[in-house]
Parts: C-alpha cells; sequence; structure tokens
C-alpha cells in the first residue's frame, strides 16, 4: 500500500510542475521559457533540474559523481541521494514559500532509465524483461524507493513533450552531442521509442500503485516549433495557477 503524500496541505502554498521526456524532445527549452515568462510578469518561480540542482553546492557534486559512474547500478542511489536533498532543500521550502517549482526532470525519470540498467543487470535468456522484473519485485522496489527519496511529494502537473518522427529527434541529439560520442547516440536511438511508450504508461501504473492520485499529466507534440510547444503548455498552466496568480500580483497579462 502507498504511503501518501506527507506534506500538510496548509504548508504547500505552492505549485509543483514537472518537465519530463526523452533526450531532446525539448523538456529543458520548455521549462526555461516557462520560468522567464513567469518571472518577467512578476510571479514567484523557482526553475530547478535533476540531477545537481542549479548552484547547490551537494547537488552539483552527486551530478559529478553520477557522470563518472554512468551505467553503473551506484548510478541509481546517487540519483535517490540527489533526489532526497533536492525535494527536503530546495522544492519544498520554496513551495512553502508559495513559488511555482519547475523542475527539469523527478523520479519519473528514474522510473524510466535507471530501470533500464537493472533489467541489464538481471535479465537471463530464459526471461523476458518485464518477468524478470516482477519475479525479483524489481519495479516496486525502485518506485518505493523513489516515493521515499521524494518525500511522497507528488507534481502538481508532469509536462511531456513527445517525438514520433526519429529524423526530427536525431538531429536535435545530434547537435547537442559530440562526434566521440556517436555510438552512445546510436545505441540510444533504438531505445528512446521504448522510454517514450514507457512515459505514456507511467501516469496510469503509478495511480494502481496508489501514488500521484491528483497529479495531471500533458502530453503534447514536442516536433511543434517551440514557440507554438510553449502556447500549448503555457494554456494548460494558466488554467492550473491563475488563483494563486491573482493572490500574488493582482489580475497580470499573462
Amino acid at each position: 500500500m502507498a504511503i501518501t503524500n506527507q506534506i500538510p496541505p496548509q504548508e504547500r502554498k505552492g505549485f509543483f510542475i514537472v518537465f519530463e521526456g526523452i533526450d531532446g524532445c525539448g523538456k529543458s527549452t520548455q521549462a526555461t521559457k516557462l520560468f522567464q515568462f513567469l518571472e518577467d510578469r512578476g510571479i514567484k518561480a523557482a526553475l530547478t533540474r535533476e540531477p545537481g540542482s542549479y548552484g547547490d553546492e551537494f547537488c552539483s557534486a552527486i551530478r559529478s559523481l553520477i557522470k563518472h559512474f554512468q551505467d553503473d547500478i551506484n548510478t541509481l542511489f546517487l540519483f535517490l541521494a540527489d533526489r532526497d536533498y533536492h525535494t527536503k532543500n530546495i522544492i519544498l521550502p520554496l513551495l512553502v514559500d508559495n513559488n511555482i517549482v519547475l523542475s527539469d526532470r523527478y523520479y519519473h525519470s528514474t522510473l524510466i532509465y535507471q530501470l533500464d540498467n537493472l533489467i541489464e543487470l538481471i535479465q537471463s535468456s530464459n526471461c523476458s524483461s518485464k518477468a524478470v522484473l516482477e519475479q525479483h519485485g524489481i519495479y516496486n522496489m525502485v518506485t518505493q524507493l523513489n516515493m521515499v527519496a521524494s518525500h511522497w511529494l507528488y507534481p502538481d502537473l508532469v509536462i511531456i513533450p513527445t517525438i514520433s518522427n526519429m529524423d526530427v529527434l536525431k538531429q536535435r541529439i545530434t547537435k547537442q552531442q559530440s562526434e566521440k560520442d556517436e555510438l552512445s547516440i546510436q545505441k540510444n536511438y533504438a531505445l528512446l521509442d521504448l522510454y517514450q511508450t514507457s512515459y505514456h504508461n507511467l501516469p496510469k501504473y503509478l495511480k494502481e500503485k496508489g501514488y500521484e492520485p491528483n497529479t495531471e499529466y500533458l502530453f503534447v507534440d514536442g516536433e511543434l516549433h517551440e514557440d507554438e510547444l510553449f502556447q500549448k503548455i503555457w494554456a494548460t498552466v494558466r488554467n492550473m495557477i491563475s488563483k494563486t496568480v491573482d493572490e500574488q500580483v493582482g489580475r497580470p497579462t499573462l
């Protein structure tokens, strides 16, 4: 049985919005655009990320360690350590202070990406990946560990840009990577579609397990021009935060 969100409602005054999705989908660009948009209008907002929250020495150190270990199983526990510190010392105080907190990735990424590393470690030739995970209870275990590390703090909204055209995705990722990473890029292409499917299935899984009872998900077309994509994201965010914005700064032009 899942343990419910343990933050007293009277203490959680802000909104928590998470940007998720596969590499190259445009989530970081949109998170930054939304933060700048809110800040320019005098709305209390904060932009953070996982792993390695911006400007925090502890989180930055963990981010460096994660790059060192790469695909090692230690990466999972480093992500959990980062998430515990990040949630407790950065996200929660900002929410209590009535900020709209935007996070570039959260526990959803671990449930999609780090589980793939565990599959490779325990997969046998006689069992499918799903069967192995179910047999060993790995998926439930990793989910529960993530909820503990996140202090059962669920987002109000999870925004996931999606990419259906792999050629578009290849162009974006190639621009972000150096030539020496070419082999890694080619390997990732084969997994990205699987990860994207997993993102679509994740909301149902979490709700069936008793997590995220009030979390909303917005899947948007990541192939749109970034300004058009932002307008679609903003339409949803505006409806969600309108009351809080009115209380903070009256009725600004949003």
